[in-house]
């Protein structure tokens, strides 16, 4: 059986780290999305990191063309336009 993927969105946040290396510990394939610009929380070295500021469809677009995810958690919608601009996609 194929391993789930998962896609973080965000991925460095005290919240979102933990669930990133929870995935990992399961068994799951995972990626984040982000700016990459955070040095507090690295990124675990078994992650696929996509770099893209999440505010920017269009390089997300780009960051996860080709790509298939199970599941996509996304820890940076705080308002409904953020939600709305990712699934108008």
């Amino acid at each position: 059986m194929a391993r789930l993927r998962v896609l973080f969105i965000g991925g460095t946040g005290i919240i979102s780290s933990a669930c990133v290396r929870s995935a990992l510990v399961a068994g799951y394939d995972v990626a984040v999305i982000n700016r990459g610009t955070t040095s507090h929380r690295p990124v675990p070295s078994d992650v696929e990191i996509l770099h893209a500021d999440v505010r920017d469809s269009d390089v997300v677009e780009a960051a996860v063309s080709g790509r298939r995810f199970d599941v996509v958690a996304d820890f940076m919608s705080f308002v409904p336009d953020h939600v709305e601009s990712h699934v108008a996609r």
